[in-house]
């Protein structure tokens, strides 16, 4: 993609970014609506009768955190998506640069940076047993989902990482939830390209007169 503000300055970039959090929660979204929609899909038999459609009347409710209403849930079963932060990680001795000097021959700069970001599925069930079932079946569905998906989005790593306590929801006429803890790891890298140096794009004269 283009950056305006590098064009400014005399730069194309060129820059990848296979997968972002706000991607990873519509995808988790779609594949678990999925995976919910057919009793052949669930693997446990006591959660088969718990179907998503995307009727009003569904049995079942995934959606993410953002768009989840709960005056309109309707006191159902429900899996609430919620991104967490994610935090930049630099690795290696030269920051974000992925080699020394000199440049490519065209002049270009490659540089990629690491971020690790989490996922919290909040399985929400009417009676605490429900809540277990439904937490047993995201985190074993997650765990699919590390080795079938994530290497198709250049997931450097994937894992569920905990699956929390039973909590009392006494606000939704003592419901049960449980979050599940999903972690990923995944490069962004792009690079850089000089158009024409600085100098000769801009006047030395009108730099200095301020």
């Amino acid at each position: 993609m283009a950056d305006e503000a590098l064009q400014t300055i005399g730069f194309e970039e060129e820059c990848s970014v296979l997968v972002l959090p706000v991607v990873l929660t519509g995808l988790f979204r779609d594949l678990l609506k999925e995976h919910f929609s057919s009793p052949d899909l669930i693997e446990h038999p006591l959660l088969k009768k718990l179907i998503w459609t995307d009727a009003p009347s569904t049995e079942l409710l995934i959606e993410t955190g953002t768009r989840f209403d709960p005056r309109t849930a309707q006191r159902r079963p429900a899996i609430i998506i919620r991104r967490g932060t994610y935090e930049n990680q630099r690795l290696g001795a030269f920051g974000e640069r992925r080699q020394l000097p000199p440049m490519d021959r065209d002049g270009t700069l490659h540089f990629s940076t690491f971020w690790q970001g989490s996922h919290t599925f909040q399985c929400i069930g009417g009676t605490a047993l429900q809540a277990e079932y439904l937490a047993s079946e995201v985190q074993r569905f997650l765990h699919h989902f590390a080795y079938i998906h994530a290497p198709e989005l250049q997931l450097l790593r994937f894992e569920v990482k905990q699956v929390g306590e039973t909590t009392k929801m006494e606000e939704w006429d003592n419901h049960f939830l449980i979050p599940v803890l999903a972690q990923y790891f995944f490069e962004d890298a792009w690079s850089l390209r000089p158009t024409a140096p600085i100098l000769k794009r801009f006047s030395l004269y009108s730099i200095l007169d301020q």
